[in-house]
């Protein structure tokens, strides 16, 4: 279960002056999903995975000149396949190095790139 808050806030658009008020959103979403990895040593692990994910709710709202815009929904289904690659620490103070790739279809189109670093002291 996830949830996520977006702070609303004003911008003024350049040339005609018009000032938009962007209202905050807020996010529940529920994701399910798998991941198989292997090991390719003791230091190297791919890891495919793919998860569905939620959204049940998270409609964002603004207005111009004291009017409503059109609020697009984000409520709704959407699947996930991703690929990864994580490099294992050689020493004790060495970095983990985690990159992955992640595919959205459904409500959520596009593409996601990770590239974590993790040091564990």
């Amino acid at each position: 279960l996830l949830y996520t808050h977006q702070q609303g806030d004003s911008a003024v658009m350049a040339g005609s002056g018009e000032t938009y008020d962007f209202n905050a959103v807020d996010s529940t979403r529920a994701r399910v999903g798998a991941r198989l990895s292997k090991d390719y040593s003791t230091r190297a692990t791919a890891y495919v995975g793919t998860a569905y994910e939620y959204e049940f709710d998270g409609e964002p709202t603004a207005t111009v000149k004291g009017f409503s815009t059109l609020a697009p929904s984000i409520k709704g289904g959407s699947g996930m396949l991703e690929l990864g690659y994580s490099l294992k620490p050689k020493a004790a103070n060495d970095p983990t190095i985690d990159l992955s790739l992640q595919g959205w279809l459904g409500k959520k189109e596009g593409f996601t790139t990770n590239v974590n670093f993790m040091w564990k002291f």
